[in-house]
């Protein structure tokens, strides 16, 4: 997911107009060969025969530069526009509004943190109407942060671009092409340069609490790495009095509870600090009387449970304990990332995950900071301390005798695998990138792991047409085979040209004519079985795409 804002009081016609002939120069020399498809299904009645050409209307007053996704890698996601004129840019694409033009593009108005899901918002517009590219699973994604950077670097830095899902390498690659096709020097995206961010709008903001607040809601989830970077650039403080504030919201005792307070331990390294934090927030949730939602989560908050969960995330195994608990599935890279894809959150959800607090204590230190806290239940601290060591006082040992047996059975296993030959595929990929300029290859090297076929092309062709013609001859299909002979060239035609529609292909424009001119009925029967067949993986996609755009590939169908 990419956003592109931009502030309409800084730009006008003149310095968009550098924008624009500059966005083209990118498209048209982006070496996977950025494309358009304007005739995916139900929007025009006609196949898509311009690809290749990124202008629309050009020369009118309706001029735009139009894309959605590139050749090589054969992705694609939302069609993105750009338009020639300012003013149509602004009617055509931007939604919202510049809140305060004395601002800078990166600031919003403080307001409190809800990490519901929402969009991040910035002081400008967005240019696309659904206030967000969609480019998930989309190599253009890197067209896209190429745009976005030549914009923040031509404006300096009256653009912004915000990017979720894509790697601070992918902006590395991005500057180094930039800088290699115009000839000049570029700043990393300003969203990959945290500091040079925070100071674009640090001092729009009064409140210290609120900038915390700001980076937070722009890096959702990166709790770790967004609590570092406020208590060294921002200070403890207000980062504290930040944190306290999101660590009220998320509820006792809950999944979200541990998101917060576990980055916080493995940032702050101090059990009592940490203790801090969760009873201010108690404090805070008990500070509104007349909320009674708030008063009866601040009566769930209870040092004993704290204190049995951090028991419970191995607070008192020391690191080289903790080492053996590397094997197993670990809160480690969430707490790093603040991210768990789907099977991750499954096991979680399901006790499977273990859980490893990221601060050792010995037993003393451990009760001298609840007993700190709150004195009147020391006797209840140590009584869970103690039971604890009582019940796992041979955990280690268990865990450490079971685990060696299992690696020596892995060792064992591994010595009668046959070793693995040099991946033919791999080698092929790297001999093909080594022909591209060196601020190249990371892009086309990306796509054609996506899209291996681009460069087997050949040999996948000879593949589909052999399954092809196996398909149509198999007995299960005997009577539709038999349907297909039957129908008219005019039916059969019909039916090929519909379902190119329905999945969205590109045509050669000479497409429509070679049909037109088959006088072999043999050569129709495979193209509609060709069609009809139904393809789950991109290669496969691509390569009966490139079927269809040859029509020299359909003679040993004649």
């Amino acid at each position: 997911m990419i956003q592109f804002f931009l502030k309409p009081s800084i730009i006008n016609q003149n310095n968009w107009d550098i924008a624009y002939q500059r966005i083209h120069s990118i498209l048209s020399n982006f070496p996977t060969k950025i494309i358009r498809m304007e005739s995916y299904n139900g929007y025009s009645p006609e196949l898509d025969k311009k690809h290749f050409d990124l202008f629309v209307d050009k020369g009118t007053d309706n001029e735009h530069l139009s894309f959605w996704g590139d050749w090589m890698s054969y992705t694609g996601q939302t069609t993105v526009r750009f338009y020639k004129n300012w003013e149509k840019q602004l009617e055509k694409e931007a939604t919202g509004k510049e809140i305060d033009e004395s601002k800078s593009v990166t600031w919003v108005p403080p307001s409190p943190y809800f990490n519901d899901g929402s969009l991040p918002t910035a002081n400008g517009i967005i240019p696309l109407r659904y206030e967000y590219i969609d480019s998930e699973g989309a190599h253009y994604a890197c067209v896209l942060m190429a745009i976005g950077t030549m914009l923040e670097n031509l404006y300096n830095d009256n653009a912004f671009m915000t990017v979720w899902y894509h790697s601070e390498e992918m902006a590395h690659a991005v500057v180094n092409w930039l800088e290699a096709h115009f000839g000049e020097s570029f700043n990393l995206p300003m969203f990959f340069d945290r500091k040079r961010l925070l100071n674009s709008f640090i001092n729009d903001y009064e409140n210290k609490k609120d900038i915390a607040c700001r980076m937070a809601d722009l890096y959702r989830n990166q709790h770790k790495r967004n609590m570092e970077f406020a208590l060294e650039n921002i200070g403890y403080k207000p980062t504290f009095d930040f944190y306290t504030e999101v660590l009220a919201d998320t509820g006792f005792g809950t999944f979200g509870f541990s998101d917060v307070l576990m980055p916080w331990i493995a940032v702050t390294k101090d059990i009592e600090r940490t203790l801090d934090l969760i009873l201010a927030s108690k404090q805070l949730l008990l500070k509104d009387k007349e909320n009674e939602y708030n008063l009866e989560q601040a009566d769930k908050y209870d040092l004993k449970q704290i204190l049995k969960e951090f028991l419970n995330d191995y607070i008192l195994w020391t690191p080289l304990q903790r080492e053996q608990l590397e094997h197993f599935y670990t809160n480690q890279s969430a707490l790093e990332t603040g991210e768990e894809d789907l099977m991750g959150v499954m096991k979680r959800m399901m006790g499977y995950r273990v859980d490893i607090c990221p601060i050792y204590c010995t037993e003393n230190e451990l009760f001298e900071s609840f007993m700190y806290k709150e004195p009147k239940n020391g006797e209840a601290f140590k009584s869970i301390i103690e039971n604890w060591l009582i019940k796992n006082k041979d955990a280690y040992k268990n865990l450490k005798e079971k685990l060696n047996q299992i690696l020596d059975n892995h060792e064992v296993n591994k010595d009668d695998e046959p070793k693995q030959e040099v991946n033919e595929l791999e080698s092929l990929i790297d001999n093909y990138v080594a022909n591209f300029k060196a601020s190249e290859q990371y892009f086309v090297k990306k796509a054609i792991i996506v899209n291996p076929n681009y460069i087997r092309l050949d040999e996948a062709i000879a593949e589909l047409k052999s399954k092809v013609v196996q398909i149509a001859n198999k007995e299960e299909y005997e009577d539709y085979a038999q349907q297909v002979r039957d129908l008219s060239k005019e039916r059969n035609i019909a039916y090929i040209r519909s379902r190119i529609k329905e999945i969205g292909y590109c045509v050669n424009p000479k497409f429509e004519d070679w049909l037109e001119a088959i006088n072999d009925n043999t050569i129709l029967f495979h193209l509609h079985f060709l069609m009809a067949l139904k393809l789950y993986e991109r290669p496969a996609h691509f390569t009966r795409f490139q079927l269809l755009w040859d029509k020299d590939k359909w003679q040993n169908w004649e």
